[in-house]
């Protein structure tokens, strides 16, 4: 496996042999990029890439596979029940467009396949987090579809993000999909704004929301690692519910989260030290949530940099911003993460024949 950025797809390298993945913002010419590139591909959009220890708005991040990945492609329709036949001890690389109501069942029935493999995902779309077709090969782009990347390689996998409770707990009292309408028998976003002003004096309204709420998740407790997953509230509806980027279950039981930039990089950098291995034979890959960019702004380079200082410069990260983090790691079903820090280091070391 090879990582490599580009600017733009005239600089992509021709071959007609490796397979190759293509994680590209939504800037990139698309149909230019498939004039470039011989072979048949995959790829998705991304908000930003990550690279060299660098963060970049606009690009392409390649992945070239050799024989040794074995890697094998499924570009699924999340409309349908997953029919593939994985192998074992794989690592698979899904991406997937979150911003359809067929993700969440979809992902449950794909969670019946896995046995010995481990996931290591993101959601996909553009900056603007609105539904779009998000997935690609050299024929045409998808909506609502999945695209699982299955390779040979294991994967160490690492999740975490910083964010510490302000307030709880609270019982979502009703919900509909990705969308919260009551916390304790009140409308959500009328109670979600009372604790951030009684608590925080913040004062939060349709017209500020984005502004506030970006410090601000919800957290939801996971026994199996005593770790919160977190879920993002993107606007707040005409009927005083919350919007969420993923879903929140009836009778779930929540927190409200907040953080400082301080914390979330320290929280970055335990993540590195668990998960990463300092050789020059790993590959580091960070998916790390595009709302952790959008609130921590220019210091959120500092977190790329203080992950790539754990690796005693052996190997740079690469990555991308991503729209909800997705793992089985730790867990006893696949979950979904927003607002966090998704880490892999990939063991890419020549195999003896």
């Amino acid at each position: 496996m090879k990582i490599t950025y580009y600017h733009s797809p005239n600089e992509i390298t021709r071959s007609k042999s490796d397979p190759r993945l293509y994680l590209v913002t939504e800037t990139v010419d698309i149909a230019q990029l498939c004039q470039e590139v011989e072979q048949p591909f995959y790829g998705a959009i991304v908000p930003h890439i990550i690279a060299n220890n660098q963060l970049y708005h606009e690009g392409i991040l390649e992945i070239r596979f050799d024989e040794r990945d074995h890697v094998n492609f499924y570009l699924l329709d999340m409309k349908r029940p997953p029919e593939v036949s994985l192998r074992a001890n794989t690592t698979l690389m899904m991406f997937s467009d979150l911003f359809n109501s067929s993700f969440e069942p979809f992902l449950e029935q794909f969670g019946t396949l896995l046995t010995t493999q481990t996931l290591f995902g993101s959601g996909v779309g553009g900056k603007s987090l609105t539904p779009m077709p998000s997935i690609f090969d050299q024929e045409q782009s998808y909506q609502c579809h999945s695209l699982i990347v299955e390779i040979e390689a294991p994967i160490h996998v690492g999740v975490k993000h910083g964010w510490k409770p302000l307030y709880g707990p609270l019982v979502v009292t009703k919900s509909k999909d990705n969308i919260i309408y009551e916390l304790n028998n009140e409308p959500a976003f009328e109670v979600y704004a009372k604790v951030l002003r009684d608590l925080d004096g913040q004062e939060i309204t349709s017209e500020n929301f984005f502004d506030v709420a970006k410090a601000y998740p919800f957290g939801i407790l996971s026994y199996t690692q005593n770790e919160f997953i977190v879920r993002d509230p993107l606007q707040p509806t005409d009927e005083q519910a919350l919007l969420m980027v993923s879903s929140i279950a009836t009778n779930e039981t929540v927190y409200i989260m907040k953080g400082d930039h301080a914390g979330l990089i320290e929280a970055a950098v335990d993540n590195a030290r668990l998960t990463l291995t300092p050789h020059p034979n790993h590959i580091h890959l960070l998916f790390d949530c595009i709302s952790r960019v959008l609130y921590m702004g220019d210091d959120f380079i500092q977190e790329i940099e203080a992950i790539a200082a754990e690796t005693s410069g052996m190997q740079p990260i690469f990555g991308i911003t991503s729209i909800g983090e997705i793992t089985n790691e730790g867990f006893n079903s696949i979950k979904v993460f927003n607002k966090t820090n998704l880490l892999g280091s990939i063991d890419n070391a020549p195999v003896d024949d």
